[in-house]
């Protein structure tokens, strides 16, 4: 049975971190976050880019902190805040991404990882890590499927489908429920309907 971090029907509340742009620093990391938890609040959030381009109403500082050493640094200084990507877009290989996150769950002290799933919205942060031309609606339900076997402990992992063709890899550690939840992100019907076929949450 999938865990839910963040748990209940009762109201929640998160911030998105600043791991981007002008406001982007250690201190905002580190003792701002100590501070985020010791208000009350439930999780932070992390965006993801490979190739960071500010929105036209954002500020074109193109600093970018990786969502997943950004969570890092916060598992370090903080005790309970869930730590949640929104979203992780699927340019990573999901043995890699699988590893890391298994990583990031290991140094939180477990059970404080939220992994926020999306398509992506620019075709040139695909091609800068040659993908480009794949078909991002195929490529995150395999990948989803190899992260999910990965964390479950299983060894010698053998996968051949249509983007990822590998043989006998194990990961350690691995969550320490055998899964980590992943929610689908996004504000359309299909994001919806991702979300109920393969995903824990929307």
């Amino acid at each position: 049975m999938s865990h839910d971090p963040v748990g209940g029907h009762s109201r929640r509340y998160g911030l998105l971190l600043p791991h981007f742009g002008p406001h982007a620093s250690r201190d905002a990391l580190t003792s701002d976050v100590v501070r985020i938890e010791a208000l009350g609040f439930d999780s932070v959030w992390a965006r993801d880019h490979v190739v960071y381009e500010p929105h036209r109403y954002e500020d074109q500082d193109r600093t970018f902190l990786d969502p997943l050493i950004t969570l890092s640094v916060v598992a370090g200084v903080t005790e309970r805040l869930i730590l949640a990507t929104g979203c992780l877009i699927p340019h990573r290989h999901p043995v890699s991404a699988a590893a890391a996150l298994a990583a990031l769950d290991f140094v939180a002290g477990g059970n404080r990882v939220l992994v926020g799933f999306g398509l992506g919205t620019f075709d040139h942060e695909f091609d800068s890590v040659g993908m480009a031309g794949w078909d991002r609606r195929r490529v995150l339900p395999e990948q989803v499927q190899i992260m999910k076997r990965l964390w479950s402990g299983e060894e010698n992992v053998a996968h051949h489908g249509e983007f990822y063709d590998f043989e006998g890899v194990t990961i350690r550690p691995v969550p320490e429920e055998g899964t980590l939840p992943i929610w689908y992100s996004g504000p359309s019907q299909a994001a919806v309907r991702r979300a109920v076929e393969g995903c824990d949450g929307w």
